[in-house]
């Protein structure tokens, strides 16, 4: 999520959120962009910065399987999990991943139509025409970069993002407090995909988003949508107390209008 996204929706926590390699101004590391170098890069991370202390973590998006995967490799050192509109249930990518995989495609497709792929995938982003033009030029900013097409494509080759029923399930089943929110507007990841999340990962509580794309976290969905903050933060405290909730599936409904992780703890 980004920066003003992630301090108004964590208010009153300790938050950090960052961009995956290859993305924003994180560096174009070399390798396979596949879910094994996110996961890792989160836990050198947290790592780095001396945080050893269990850790409130929120995905959106392919940000939601790196943060079901890292979750998997280490759960002892996370409180809750926060998936907003998460990626992984839908079959549409799987034909172009496959046909991506082959590396001569893969490298006529980023030379002939990486840029025109990028920017029709940025404006399915969000729901209200007036953010379309800021988040291109936003992102296309971070894209002048060397290696950032090479990252791109490497993620499209090596991270699979359709037919992962199966982290959503393993990550149900380990019961730690889940929050799953998707926003109904949203055409990246469509919230017809809610339902079998839901059931896959058996979440503690749901927030359906009227009216919302799929930048949930980000401003000015949050100014429509004045509740979330306080709402969430007292979910997170009262989900990472040592007496955990029961298992809910009530759904909340209030109006709203990156791809990324975030980590939030107690302040």
């Amino acid at each position: 999520m980004g920066r003003r996204g992630a301090d108004a929706a964590c208010a009153g926590l300790r938050t950090m959120s960052f961009s995956a390699y290859g993305r924003g101004y994180s560096d174009r590391a070399q390798g396979q962009y596949d879910e094994a170098m996110f996961v890792r890069q989160l836990r050198e991370l947290l790592s780095f910065l001396g945080i050893d202390t269990p850790v409130n973590l929120v995905g959106t998006s392919m940000g939601a399987l790196g943060a079901m995967a890292y979750l998997l490799d280490r759960s002892e050192t996370v409180r809750t999990l926060t998936l907003i509109g998460p990626a992984g249930l839908s079959t549409d990518t799987a034909l172009q991943q496959r046909a991506l995989k082959a590396n001569p495609i893969a490298s006529f497709a980023a030379r002939r139509f990486g840029r025109k792929i990028l920017l029709g995938h940025l404006g399915r982003n969000v729901s209200d025409p007036a953010l379309v033009e800021p988040l291109t030029s936003m992102i296309s900013d971070c894209y002048r970069f060397e290696g950032s097409m090479y990252c791109f494509f490497s993620t499209l080759q090596n991270y699979p993002i359709s037919g992962r029923e199966d982290l959503y399930r393993r990550t149900g089943s380990l019961g730690i407090p889940i929050l799953l929110a998707w926003g109904t507007e949203d055409q990246v990841t469509p919230i017809s995909g809610f339902d079998r999340a839901r059931d896959l990962v058996r979440p503690t509580r749901t927030e359906i988003i009227e009216a919302c794309g799929h930048m949930a976290p980000s401003p000015p969905p949050l100014s429509r949508w004045p509740s979330f903050p306080s709402r969430s933060t007292g979910w997170w405290r009262r989900a990472s107390s040592p007496a955990r909730p029961r298992r809910s599936r009530r759904a909340w409904t209030r109006p709203c209008h990156r791809r990324s992780m975030s980590v939030a703890s107690p302040s």
